[in-house]
């Protein structure tokens, strides 16, 4: 019988699964497409809240019922409506309001659409440990070069 040696550094491609998405963000990008900033928003709204009635069993009575209760003051689904109404442009739904509708729908993709054009994303605080692995990884590999290049220069001063 032949014996195969396996180097312990090589993941078996057999047992390879997809990584889960740490990112909270839309799946797809067109369901956010607009001409407007304010459009998309309010077309990330009304996403959110067809998936929250699709997936949850969530109206948008009950969304702006619990948005209410998360501000402890009298939010209304009209008012829900009008924030998500790509007509009325000079009515934008302001942050407090908008951190309680994530809330009541239990839903963050929206925030996503303010970090991603300044190059930041969602992600939930349990990868946060896994992200400060990677940066001391990073660090590490950049002491490692600069500690290589000091030594170089150590060796050629002393001959």
């Amino acid at each position: 019988m032949r014996r195969t040696l396996r180097c312990s550094r090589t993941a078996d491609l057999l047992a390879w699964q997809a990584p889960s998405d740490a990112e909270v963000k839309f799946a797809d990008p067109a369901v956010t497409k607009a001409a407007s900033r304010y459009a998309q928003l309010c077309r990330a709204m009304s996403a959110v809240i067809v998936d929250a009635r699709e997936t949850k069993g969530l109206g948008r009575e009950l969304i702006a019922q619990r948005m209410s209760e998360y501000l402890g003051e009298e939010y209304t689904e009209s008012r829900l409506n009008a924030d998500t109404a790509e007509s009325k442009e000079t009515h934008v739904i302001n942050p407090l309001r908008l951190e309680a509708f994530c809330h009541a729908v239990q839903d963050w993709r929206v925030w996503s659409l303010f970090l991603e054009p300044s190059g930041l994303a969602v992600i939930e605080r349990r990868y946060l440990p896994c992200i400060e692995v990677a940066i001391l990884a990073e660090q590490a590999e950049e002491l490692d070069a600069r500690q290589k290049a000091a030594r170089r220069r150590m060796q050629e001063a002393m001959r």
